[in-house]
């Protein structure tokens, strides 16, 4: 873990400025970044032409590579899935889309890292892709298994467990794409 002054020794200089997880506001102009490093949420603001500027920040704290964003459709919360910490952070932001608050960190209910999270269309549900063990943050002892898990996205944004599936893939695979289906 980072005080946010300093990179852990293992990364790569160009790594520490590197935002590993981007999300759009769904109608408004602004983008946020997950700065892992600095253990941050960062908001911009963009124009037509595509020129960013910073609007302002908030802190994410006790988490290990913040890596994937996700925006509720409503542009009211927004997730970040951190992998080395396996759990995840809400966010509520505010009206205008320009400030975010964390509200919640919510550990994994696999125990697994991270590998990805993603919202199902309705924005009721985020799943996690929760992998055995990731080559980039290993830990002893890995997880039991490769799992999705499901959480539900009650009306204050903040997220209620509902489930752990096992993947049918091998205990060495460490999958990380996610994809999620309107029935």
């Amino acid at each position: 873990m980072t005080d946010g002054r300093s990179a852990p020794p293992f990364l790569p200089p160009a790594a520490v400025n590197l935002p590993y997880g981007i999300g759009f506001h769904p109608d408004k102009p602004y983008v946020y970044y997950d700065a892992a490093i600095a253990n941050r949420l960062v908001v911009f603001r963009y124009d037509s032409s595509g020129q960013l500027s910073f609007v302002s920040q908030a802190e994410n704290p006790d988490v290990i590579a913040a890596c994937w964003i996700q925006v509720t459709k409503d542009g009211k919360y927004l997730y970040t899935g951190n992998g080395g910490s396996r759990d995840i952070s809400a966010f509520r932001l505010s009206k205008a889309g320009d400030k975010a608050e964390r509200i919640q960190l919510e550990h994994t209910t696999s125990d697994g890292n991270i590998g990805n999270i993603m919202l199902d269309p309705s924005s009721k549900y985020l799943y996690a892709i929760a992998v055995h063990n990731d080559p980039d943050i290993p830990r002893d002892p890995p997880a039991p298994g490769n799992f999705i898990d499901t959480y539900k996205i009650r009306r204050n944004g903040k997220l209620s467990r509902v489930s752990s599936t096992p993947l049918p893939v091998p205990i060495q695979a460490s999958p990380y794409g996610l994809a999620v289906l309107e029935k």
